[in-house]
C-alpha cells in the first residue's frame, strides 16, 4: 500500500469539499497519483458516475506517457484492495469494450496498460452490482472534443496544454450544467508567463506561504482556489531529496544550491511564477502597474 502525504490527504479531502479547485504541487509530488485517487473516491460516490481523466502526457511524448501509466497503474492496484474492502470491484479494459458485469478482468500487463494510455483507448471501471458502473475515461487534452466531455473533470498537468485557454472554455460549461459534476486541474507553473495556466494560479501579489506538511490554500488573483505544495512542505510531509550526482539525501536549501538552472528549480520545486519574458508584458507587471 502506498504511503500518503498530509498534504495528499489534504487535496483528497478538498475534493470531497470544492467543486473546483487546482492542485500547484512541485514536480514528483504525487499529483497523478492523488487525481487518481480522488476519481476512485468519486465513482464510489456517485453510482453511474463518469469521470475524465485528461493527461497533457498524452500530448508530451512516449517516456512521459510511460512514466505517468506507471504511476496511475500503481495506483490502480491500490484501489482494487481499497475497492474489495468496500465490496466492489474495479476492471481496468479498453474504452468502448463491453462491460463483463463481474469486475474481475484480468491486471493488464505494464506494456498492455501504457498502450491503452497512450492510445487513449484506458478506462477502469468500479462495479456497484453487476448492471451498475461507475468509469474513468483517460483521454488527451483536446478543445474540439471537450464539448462532448460530462461528469467530473481531472485535467494532469494543464499548464503544458498549448489551447489551455480555449479547453478552459469547453470545460467550464460542462461544470456549470450538473451541480455534483467537479472539476481539479494540477500542474507546476509554466515556463511561460502569458499561458493561461499562469494567470488563474498567481497568487496576490506579496502572498507568504509558510511551510505546511499540509500545503496552502488560497486564492488566485483570478478568484480561483489553489492548493499549494511546495518543495519545503513536501519535505517537511516526509519526501527525501536526493543529490543527482552523488545520491546522498540533501535539504531542499542544499538541492537549490547545486541546481544549475535557478529559474528552473524555482518554478519545478519552490511552486513560484516566475516572469519569464516571454510575454509581451507579464501578468504580474500588468498588476503591479494598475496598483
Amino acid at each position: 500500500m502506498m504511503k500518503r502525504r498530509a498534504y495528499q490527504t489534504a487535496a483528497l479531502r478538498g475534493m470531497q469539499e470544492h467543486r473546483s479547485f487546482f492542485l500547484l504541487w512541485r514536480r514528483q509530488g504525487g499529483k497523478s497519483t492523488t487525481l487518481a485517487g480522488g476519481a476512485l473516491h468519486e465513482m464510489m460516490s456517485v453510482p453511474g458516475r463518469l469521470v475524465t481523466y485528461a493527461s497533457a502526457s498524452l500530448l508530451l511524448g512516449r517516456e512521459i506517457v510511460l512514466k505517468e501509466s506507471a504511476v496511475l497503474q500503481a495506483a490502480i492496484a491500490e484501489f482494487r484492495v481499497l475497492a474489495g474492502r468496500a465490496k466492489l470491484k474495479i476492471e481496468v479494459c479498453r474504452s468502448g469494450e463491453a462491460p463483463s458485469g463481474t469486475g474481475e478482468a484480468p491486471v493488464l500487463p505494464m506494456d498492455d496498460f501504457a498502450e491503452l494510455f497512450e492510445s487513449q483507448r484506458l478506462e477502469f471501471r468500479l462495479w456497484h452490482d453487476r448492471t451498475t458502473f461507475s468509469r474513468t475515461q483517460v483521454i488527451a487534452p483536446n478543445p474540439a472534443t471537450a464539448r462532448g466531455w460530462s461528469g467530473t473533470v481531472m485535467l494532469d498537468e494543464f499548464g503544458f496544454i498549448r489551447d489551455f485557454r480555449d479547453l478552459w472554455e469547453a470545460v467550464e460549461p460542462i461544470i456549470s450544467s450538473d451541480r455534483s459534476f467537479k472539476f481539479i486541474g494540477a500542474t507546476t507553473p509554466p515556463k511561460d508567463d502569458a499561458h493561461y495556466s499562469y494567470e488563474l494560479t498567481a497568487p496576490p501579489i506579496g502572498t507568504e506561504f509558510p511551510i505546511d506538511p499540509a500545503g496552502n490554500w488560497y486564492t488566485s488573483e483570478a478568484g480561483e482556489l489553489v492548493h499549494r505544495v511546495d518543495i519545503h512542505d513536501g519535505h517537511a510531509a516526509g519526501q527525501k531529496l536526493f543529490d543527482r550526482r552523488t545520491g546522498k539525501e540533501v535539504s531542499p536549501q542544499e538541492h537549490f544550491a547545486r541546481a544549475e538552472d535557478k529559474e528552473a528549480w524555482r518554478r519545478n520545486y519552490a511552486v513560484q511564477h516566475v516572469l519569464g519574458g516571454t510575454s509581451a508584458v507579464g501578468l504580474l507587471v500588468l498588476e503591479t502597474a494598475q496598483r
